[in-house]
């Protein structure tokens, strides 16, 4: 459930974090999609995907856009006393948009004893081609240092969209995962598209390599 209006917008239940919707995922090429998707980079391990039984808030005034959202659903993550504040997860994300140019930033307690997390990401358009990278970097759960990169571009080439990008992972000052996504979206029409991707992560033991294809309509 939501009410809008001139204050912003606030939202009560089960969503998306800020830093989440907000920044990680509006770097990669892949929108997080595919077997080439690059944003569990981003994500480190240590960042929530959503927060149940929260409350979000976010306004936009003119070219930026904050928000911020609390829960009371990650008691899962810890061992410590509930009603604590290492309960109560939060995020909060505050981004830019001006012409070809987007920024964006965010933090966040994802709700365990020790894990929190900082985000910061960046887009240029340049003509068809659009250009994306980002940098995580926190401390998860364990209190190991986690630190995600991202670079990558998707380029507009007449119903087409060509997608490229490289992400990296260290936990502890291990690289934990590296990987490459490489993909070609075709648009039949506003709502049918074909698409075909590859991603291949060499940090893994086994099957590193995948392929997908497919269409993809939107009702």
């Amino acid at each position: 459930m939501g009410l809008s209006g001139g204050f912003g917008t606030l939202r009560l239940g089960r969503d998306y974090t800020s830093s989440f919707i907000m920044v990680q995922n509006q770097v990669d090429p892949f929108g997080g999609d595919t077997v080439a998707a690059l944003r569990p980079a981003l994500l480190t391990g240590a960042a929530k995907v959503r927060f149940a039984n929260g409350a979000k808030y976010f306004t936009t005034m003119g070219g930026l856009t904050a928000s911020v959202d609390i829960s009371e659903g990650g008691k899962a993550n810890t061992g410590a006393a509930d009603g604590s504040v290492a309960n109560r997860p939060w995020s909060g994300s505050l981004t830019y948009a001006a012409g070809p140019v987007w920024l964006g930033f965010s933090h966040e307690n994802p709700g365990g004893k020790n894990d929190k997390l900082t985000t910061a990401g960046a887009r240029f358009a340049m003509g068809p081609a659009v250009l994306r990278a980002g940098t995580s970097f926190g401390t998860n759960n364990a209190n190991a240092k986690v630190k995600g990169y991202l670079v990558g571009a998707n380029v507009r080439m007449g119903a087409g969209d060509f997608k490229v990008g490289y992400a990296t992972l260290k936990v502890g000052g291990t690289t934990t995962s590296s990987k490459i996504g490489v993909g070609y979206h075709y648009d039949l029409s506003k709502r049918t598209k074909i698409y075909a991707d590859f991603g291949r992560e060499s940090k893994i033991a086994n099957e590193k390599t995948g392929y997908d294809f497919g269409v993809q309509h939107n009702f």
